[in-house]
């Protein structure tokens, strides 16, 4: 049941496709929805010298507070054009938006972000949706820039990467109130499942029989590609509206070192992901 959502906002194209996405899925569930816009520290302020004046420094200061002004107007002109049944509610944090954003994750059932923008790299309202992913303890919906709202917010065809593993399983059931309106439901698995020794009739489809839900489970061989390209070839082919993924299955500081398939998901798919971690 989603009934309390969470939409970061900066401003950014992507994080415009999540609010138009986070209001249409508030819409659709009748659910409370809240736009945080999350600052710290941007490369101006860090750089400010001690010797520097201190009409300069409010200079600075007072050119940083008007940028954020500019997001609370772009906020509104959105939400103007949505005109959804009730406005989300607006705040400003102050703080690291990734760590910011995820501590306040952990008291909604669902928070929406933007993808990862490189051009959002540097200033203090960039957020990187992993550490919303690993720090919140809830489920974030990752939406592309060019995200349609309302198969997002409303996905008919839904794929499952599964793997048998934890995080997997909890992004299974994170996404049953996304489920449960779909049309299909795909489990997909990449290359030749392992086997679990689990007793017959335990399995990830026997779950989703158990909510009504019906999945058809498919596996995709990798024909030399990495797990992740093979995943969205597979999301192309089924015309997917929405890849649901359990995220850093393997440990964070590895996959930024060599790469995993939760970063590389964050950085290339192009239609909605629901991760769990």
């Amino acid at each position: 049941m989603l009934k309390n959502l969470l939409v970061a906002y900066n401003a950014s194209t992507s994080a415009d496709a999540a609010l138009r996405a986070a209001m249409a899925l508030a819409g659709a569930h009748r659910a409370r929805l809240t736009a945080v816009m999350a600052h710290g520290l941007s490369d101006a302020s860090r750089g400010m010298p001690g010797w520097m004046p201190e009409g300069v420094r409010a200079s600075v200061r007072a050119a940083l507070a008007h940028r954020g002004s500019d997001v609370r107007t772009r906020f509104e002109q959105l939400c103007t054009e949505a005109a959804p049944v009730s406005a989300p509610k607006w705040i400003e944090a102050e703080g690291e938006p990734g760590p910011t954003v995820g501590m306040m994750a952990r008291y909604f059932d669902l928070v929406l972000v933007g993808q990862f923008e490189r051009v959002m790299r540097g200033n203090e309202l960039s957020l990187s949706p992993d550490a919303v992913v690993l720090l919140g303890g809830r489920p974030v919906l990752c939406v592309p820039a060019d995200a349609d709202p309302a198969r997002a917010a409303a996905p008919r065809n839904v794929v499952v990467a599964w793997d048998g593993k934890r995080a997997a399983a909890r992004a299974l059931m994170d996404s049953l109130p996304l489920l449960r309106d779909a049309q299909m439901t795909t489990l997909l698995s990449v290359g030749e499942a392992g086997s679990d020794n689990l007793p017959a009739g335990v399995s990830a489809s026997g779950y989703l029989d158990a909510h009504g839900i019906v999945a058809q489970v498919i596996s995709e061989p990798h024909r030399g590609r990495r797990t992740y390209e093979a995943i969205l070839a597979a999301c192309t082919r089924l015309d997917a509206d929405l890849l649901v993924m359990g995220a850093f299955e393997h440990p964070k500081p590895l996959e930024d070192l060599v790469g995993g398939v939760t970063r590389s998901m964050l950085e290339s798919a192009r239609l909605p992901v629901l991760m769990s971690h």
